[in-house]
C-alpha cells in the first residue's frame, strides 16, 4: 500500500463527504464484492459495512450522501426491518486518527577506535551464543536502548517523545541503507546517511512523538471497492508536532556534551540536503527544515473505525466493539482506538483481540470455566 504525496482535498468542516462522485451501480458492487471477497451472501447483511481497519473499512469512507441514501434504500428492499444507521459510520469513518512518527538523526562514533564490521564473526557469535549465552546474540540486536521523556513538560509522568537508538558498526553501509529504505526514504538520503559508517561507529537516534496533533486520512482511489485507497499522512498539518521535536532535538543534544558521549567521540554527521543547507547549520531554522525532509511512518495507525459513544459523531463501534446499527458485525483491530496509546501498538491491539474474542464469545453463551 503506498502513502499519497497529493495534498488531500480540504475539508469543510461540515464533513460532508462528497469529493468523490459514484455512480448509482456502486451499492450493487459493495454487495459484489462482499459476497466475491469475504463470502458473505447480502441478503444476509443486515447493515453494511465497516470490515475491519485500516484498508477495508476505508475503501468506502467517501461515498456521496447521495450514494448513502440508494444503498440504504437497495438494503431495505432487501430486507423490510432494515434499519439505515450507514451514514454515522460510512461518513466518518474516512479519518486516519493518528499516526505514530519519527525523525531521525546520525551521530558518528568511536572513530579512532571502531574495528570494521567482518561478517564472518557472526558464525563465532552465534557459537558463543549456544554455548555460553552470551555475545551479540544475547542482546535486543540493532535496537540498543530505548526511553521514554517529556520534553513539552519536564514536570509530567507521562511521556510525548520516545527516544530509540540504532547502532551500526563501522563499514555496516549497506544496513544503514536498507534502514532507511525500509522506511520510506529516498535513495539518495539512504545513500547519504549510510556514509557515515565508512570510518567510524554510527548511533541513529529516532525521535519519536507520541501525542501527535496531526490527523491523516483515507479517501476512495476510485469506484472500484477492490482498489487500493488514498492514504495522506498530513504530517504538521498541525504546528505543535513541528515544535515537539525541535524541544526533542535540543534536548537529545544535551547528552552530546556528557562524559561517556565525549568519550566515544560522538558528532553530528551531516547529511546533504539542499533545501537545508541553505539555513545556518544547527540553528532552528535548519532543524525545522530536516524534520520536515526527513519525517518517516513508524507503521502504526490507528482510529479509521474508532470506538466511541453514540454521542460522538466520529464513532463507528460501541464500547462491545460492534458496528454501529448492525447485529452481526465487529471491529477487533487498532482501527478501533479513539487515540494512539503513547507507545507501539502490538500489545495494545493483542489485548483489544482478547477482548473481542471474549465479547464473541460470551454473545454465544461460552463463560470461562472458573465461573
Amino acid at each position: 500500500m503506498s502513502i499519497s504525496k497529493e495534498k488531500p482535498p480540504e475539508s469543510s468542516g461540515t464533513e460532508s463527504p462528497d469529493d468523490v462522485v459514484m455512480d448509482s451501480s456502486f451499492e450493487n458492487e459493495i454487495f459484489r464484492f462482499a459476497e466475491e471477497k469475504v463470502g458473505i451472501i447480502p441478503k444476509k447483511l443486515k447493515n453494511v459495512m465497516s470490515i475491519c481497519g485500516f484498508t477495508s473499512s476505508t475503501t468506502i469512507s467517501s461515498i456521496s450522501t447521495e450514494d448513502i441514501e440508494n444503498m440504504e434504500q437497495y438494503m431495505r428492499e432487501l430486507d423490510p426491518t432494515v434499519a439505515p444507521p450507514l451514514r454515522i459510520y460510512m461518513a466518518t469513518s474516512k479519518r486516519v486518527r493518528y499516526y505514530l512518527w519519527a525523525i531521525n538523526i546520525v551521530f558518528r562514533m568511536d572513530e579512532s577506535t571502531a574495528v570494521a564490521f567482518n561478517p564472518d564473526e557472526i558464525t563465532k557469535d552465534f557459537l558463543a551464543y549456544l554455548e555460553t549465552h552470551t555475545g551479540y546474540f544475547a542482546t535486543i540486536g540493532t535496537v540498543q536502548t530505548m526511553g521514554y521523556i517529556n520534553v513539552g513538560d519536564r514536570s509530567s509522568k507521562y511521556p510525548d517523545t520516545q527516544i530509540v537508538h540504532f547502532f551500526f558498526q563501522k563499514g555496516q553501509n549497506a544496513n544503514i541503507k536498507a534502514l532507511y529504505e525500509s522506511i520510506g526514504h529516498i535513495e539518495p538520503l539512504a545513500v547519504a546517511a549510510a556514509k557515515a559508517a565508512e570510518n567510524s561507529n554510527v548511533l541513529i537516534v529516532f525521535l519519536i512523538n507520541l501525542v501527535p496533533k496531526s490527523i491523516g486520512q483515507v479517501d476512495l482511489h476510485s469506484a472500484d471497492p477492490a482498489d487500493q485507497p488514498r492514504i495522506f499522512a498530513n504530517y504538521f498539518s498541525d504546528e505543535a508536532d513541528l515544535d515537539l521535536y525541535l524541544q526533542a532535538i535540543r534536548l537529545y543534544f544535551q547528552f552530546l556534551k556528557t562524559k561517556t558521549f565525549t568519550k566515544h567521540e560522538v558528532e553530528i554527521f551531516h547529511i546533504p540536503i539542499p533545501d537545508c543547507d541553505l539555513f545556518e547549520f544547527d540553528s532552528d531554522e535548519y532543524w525545522i527544515c530536516y524534520v520536515r525532509h526527513t519525517i518517516s511512518t513508524c507503521f502504526h495507525p490507528v482510529g479509521t473505525t474508532k470506538m466511541g459513544p453514540d454521542s460522538d459523531p466520529e464513532a463507528v463501534v460501541d464500547c462491545k466493539l460492534k458496528v454501529k446499527g448492525t447485529t452481526g458485525l465487529r471491529v477487533i483491530d487498532a482501527s478501533i482506538m479513539p487515540v494512539i496509546p503513547r507507545g507501539n501498538t502490538n500489545a495494545p491491539t493483542m489485548m483489544i483481540a482478547e477482548k473481542g474474542a471474549d465479547f464473541v464469545k460470551e454473545d454465544y453463551g461460552f463463560r470461562p470455566k472458573d465461573e
